[in-house]
């Protein structure tokens, strides 16, 4: 198998097959977007991890000679706007699909797309995904749970098929790899997906100058919602579950936007004893949950399941319909219950 060059123009010579499961599809469904305009679709609220996914993805197939573009039904958040620069990207109003092929990346469900969004999708050809709860829904679905983040199959399967990764498709793959594996310290952070960014780092990704756009670009208006996240914080069952949240008031008193809350349930976890974090956003009638834990005995994937969400063993979220003041002991008792059974009968906390 023959690598692809790095900027140094050193030939890669690792024969390791990242995706040996995969690829063979992944071929496969490139193959039938030869001759085709492909729209790439994430998830709305996207992260760093589904933005370089798009990008990574887009970029590749246009390498390919395949034309192909991003879509999504919300913005593309400030941190990693960078990352998107040259790449036909449409967000906002409900894309019109109009026979183009489509493939879906960091989705672990259809409906995550957005209401408006999904009522437009076309048959979907690809399905590209991380996430534990993914049961499959196009004609190529390509899921590894294992996986620490969509960007890390990506430039798994790029490397497998030889595809061409030049330096922006390689800066991307590491803004979503490094996002989804906070900084590479969460538990899904593995040997190969550091072997996965050594390469990216040799095809021309640098960490440095990431981290600086990424996290080194607060605004004022969230670090006045921040104030008032931590203000809030309520710890809970024995010290191990951290609850806080905001209030569609906030948004406008603070001028912050939906976008600059990312991150924020990383807080609470953070906490030296809690085993479980939690952050809602109270808005028009909903409760929007993120759940975080460093240990992924806790599920936090079966903690959201219980409103409706879902995710990652150590991550993930839901929308609730609702008040705040129906959800909120609904939720705590809920988590309570995961804590005390994950802990087990020999360890049980006194809540």
């Amino acid at each position: 198998m023959t690598r692809p060059k790095s900027r140094d123009g050193a030939t890669e010579t690792n024969l390791i097959m990242y995706f040996p499961g995969l690829h063979s599809a992944f071929k496969e469904l490139l193959l039938q977007c030869r001759g085709q305009k492909v729209a790439v679709v994430g998830h709305r609220r996207p992260d760093g991890d589904c933005i370089g996914a798009q990008v990574a993805l887009v970029r590749v197939l246009q390498a390919l000679n395949i034309e192909a573009f991003a879509v999504n039904e919300s913005i593309i958040p400030k941190r990693v706007n960078f990352i998107a620069e040259g790449v036909p990207f449409y967000h906002g109003a409900p894309w019109v699909f109009s026979g183009e092929k489509v493939i879906l990346v960091d989705c672990s469900d259809v409906s995550r797309v957005g209401p408006e969004m999904e009522k437009n999708l076309p048959e979907i050809l690809g399905n590209i995904d991380h996430h534990r709860s993914n049961e499959g829904f196009a004609t190529f679905d390509l899921v590894k749970a294992q996986s620490s983040a969509t960007c890390e199959i990506l430039a798994g399967l790029f490397i497998d098929c030889d595809f061409p990764v030049d330096e922006l498709t390689a800066q991307a793959l590491w803004a979503g790899i490094v996002t989804d594996t906070g900084n590479f310290t969460y538990p899904s952070t593995t040997g190969q997906v550091l072997q996965l960014a050594a390469y990216l780092v040799r095809m021309g990704a640098s960490p440095s100058k990431i981290a600086q756009l990424i996290y080194e670009r607060e605004s004022l208006s969230r670090m006045k919602l921040l104030q008032r996240i931590l203000d809030r914080m309520e710890v809970v069952a024995g010290g191990l579950l951290c609850y806080t949240w905001v209030e569609e008031d906030d948004f406008a008193e603070t001028g912050a936007t939906y976008e600059e809350t990312e991150g924020f349930v990383n807080y609470g976890r953070s906490l030296d004893g809690v085993e479980v974090a939690a952050y809602f956003e109270i808005r028009e009638g909903e409760v929007k949950g993120s759940l975080r834990s460093g240990d992924e005995t806790f599920r936090m994937d079966m903690l959201a399941g219980n409103f409706g969400g879902g995710g990652h063993a150590c991550a993930a979220g839901f929308t609730w319909k609702g008040s705040f003041s129906e959800f909120l002991p609904q939720f705590q008792e809920a988590a309570e219950k995961l804590l005390a059974e994950t802990k087990g009968e020999g360890q049980e906390e006194e809540f």
